[in-house]
């Protein structure tokens, strides 16, 4: 066993445990594309405007955005995000007294589980701890530890001194425009991967509009553009074709926060 595996290990216990009790119900055995198809379609097809509105105010975005941008990216949307290797995460955010765990959970099952994050508990958790699950896709790697810092730099804004860790699964992006928490942590991965320059030349001058699948999706000008950007920045592109788990997950996720992206400009002009 190498050092990297024995290190690993126990978060990996770890996280099982939690997906067993609050993740995904018994294992993933359909296809990749077919995951992608379902994963995609609510998500395209959810009103991200509406929705937004409903749990945040623009006053509300703003002063998470300051927050962030005082403590951890001080270049939040004016700059994207430059989403590194693990090891270059943990040893930046060491100096926040943050501990970072990096699970290796390739299995059809471990795909499921994006990261975690863990508030202080005193006598329990002596410090924040973040986990990610680095089998996936590095893109979705770095947005997993960026959402995941959302949770850290808004528990206390959100008041709450026993706040319970929440799983980000791959399935779930879609949900999140319902829980403020983490609505909030993806709004900050969102700014992060498309600034304000890029959000308003991309979407400022398009009306938005449903799209009822992913292809559909991909014919938007708008999103032609985004998808574009992504491509050239971060070495991905997304489309509907057949993909490894690793991708389609990924693309999905790089989906949600483009959606989500556009709402802010749409509703907030952020």
């Amino acid at each position: 066993m190498t050092a990297t595996s024995r290190r690993t290990e126990p978060v990996e216990r770890g996280a099982a445990k939690r997906r067993d009790s609050g993740g995904e119900a018994g294992p993933v055995r359909r296809s990749a594309s077919h995951n992608f198809q379902e994963q995609t379609r609510s998500l395209t097809q959810a009103d991200y405007g509406r929705r937004l509105r409903l749990q945040l105010t623009r006053r509300e975005v703003n002063e998470v955005v300051k927050e962030a941008t005082k403590e951890v990216w001080p270049n939040l949307n004016r700059v994207p995000f430059r989403l590194g290797s693990p090891t270059e995460f943990a040893r930046q955010w060491s100096n926040l007294g943050i501990k970072v765990r990096l699970a290796n959970l390739s299995g059809p099952e471990g795909l499921g589980l994006v990261g975690f994050y863990v508030k202080k508990i005193k006598g329990v958790i002596e410090h924040p701890m973040i986990c990610v699950n680095i089998a996936h896709h590095p893109t979705l790697v770095g947005t997993a530890f960026a959402h995941e810092m959302g949770h850290h730099l808004t528990a206390r804004m959100f008041g709450s001194r026993t706040e319970e860790s929440r799983l980000l699964l791959r399935s779930d992006f879609e949900l999140h425009l319902d829980e403020p928490k983490e609505l909030v942590a993806d709004i900050l991965v969102s700014l992060g991967i498309y600034p304000a320059e890029k959000a308003l030349r991309m979407f400022g001058n398009s009306d938005p509009q449903l799209s009822s699948d992913l292809k559909e999706m991909l014919c938007d000008p708008a999103y032609m553009r985004a998808f574009d950007y992504i491509a050239d920045i971060y070495g991905l592109r997304i489309d509907g074709t057949r993909a490894g788990p690793q991708k389609v997950h990924c693309m999905a996720a790089l989906a949600h926060y483009t959606k989500l992206r556009r709402a802010l400009v749409d509703e907030y002009g952020i």
